[in-house]
């Protein structure tokens, strides 16, 4: 099969279409190269999880109630979210940086090392741009928060519904930027601004894209729970907690840890993909940067291009 070109206009069936040609096409050689860089991470966080969790059992319990009167339970959430921000940066860099190396190299012309090379200098931008984004969503939450403790705790409820609707419609406008971000190299801001642009009139064929990848990769996350729990290996996730007679063993997180690597295995390539088929589609569209491109590789002219096909 020859390599599938991303910078081109196409319709939203055949966006989807090609994200899953690439997973079909690629699935074998991304699997290997991801599991090698990633499962490393993945069993030296389920070590840390399970000394973390085991440690502060009780706390964490609290905090699951929303039972936030405890200071300790309340100082678990920023280890927590720093240790889970590297994690998702890093797998991420991975996967995006994978489609990258696709596009400049050819398929499956570029080896492991090259990769991780390429994944630890997207990292750096992804881990700070994902930190800055974070703490300005986590800023507007407490402004919220704020606002609702002064004129009532009734008016919350009121409040959740256009803040949840407010979420979704800029969260699929941003949604491009770490592609922008590595790719063309910009600033955070100018990423996030250069996202709304691009998806400016494409939010609906945006937020389709992701909903029916979300809801393969929902499929296939579920296939795969049912799958451990059907060869007897107990999963658990922040209601487990809750239980009363819930037992807490490395044996479990080890299961829980090698469940959330595989879904993610099967499933990265759908999501970021999706973004990544997205982006490429919009800026040929917008911008014609597919035609660029092929002028650029081929090198042509008017005059010596009469005699061959147009491309």
């Amino acid at each position: 099969m020859g390599q599938i070109n991303f910078q081109q206009k196409r319709e939203f069936g055949e966006k989807i279409g090609v994200v899953l040609q690439f997973y079909k096409e690629n699935f074998v050689h991304y699997a290997i190269n991801f599991a090698i860089l990633t499962l490393p991470i993945w069993l030296f966080i389920g070590f840390l999880a399970y000394y973390f969790i085991e440690n502060n059992f009780e706390h964490l319990t609290a905090l699951f109630r929303y039972n936030f009167n405890s200071g300790k339970a309340l100082t678990l959430i920023a280890p927590l979210y720093l240790m889970l921000l590297v994690f998702f940066s890093y797998t991420s860099a991975v996967t995006y940086t994978y489609f990258l190396l696709y596009e400049k190299k050819g398929e499956k012309q570029f080896n492991l090392s090259e990769l991780l090379g390429a994944t630890l200098s997207a990292l750096s931008k992804l881990l700070v741009a994902n930190t800055i984004f974070t703490l300005l969503v986590f800023l507007f939450i407490a402004l919220i928060t704020a606002f609702v403790a002064t004129i009532g705790g009734l008016m919350l409820g009121f409040l959740m519904l256009p803040l949840g609707i407010f979420s979704i419609i800029y969260g699929i406008r941003v949604s491009l930027y770490p592609v922008i971000l590595l790719k063309e190299e910009k600033g955070i801001f100018s990423a996030l601004t250069r996202s709304i642009s691009l998806t400016k009139g494409y939010w609906w064929e945006t937020f389709g894209i992701m909903l029916v990848l979300g809801i393969i990769a929902m499929i296939i996350s579920q296939f795969v729970t049912t799958i451990f729990s059907f060869l007897g290996l107990e999963m658990f996730n922040a209601e487990s907690l809750l239980g009363k007679s819930f037992n807490f063993t490395a044996t479990l997180m080890l299961s829980y840890i090698l469940s959330q690597f595989i879904i993610s295995i099967l499933t990265s390539m759908l999501s970021i993909g999706g973004i990544f088929v997205q982006y490429a589609a919009l800026t040929a569209d917008k911008e014609g940067a597919g035609l660029k491109d092929q002028v650029e590789k081929l090198g042509k002219t008017p005059d010596n291009d009469k005699d061959e096909e147009d491309f």
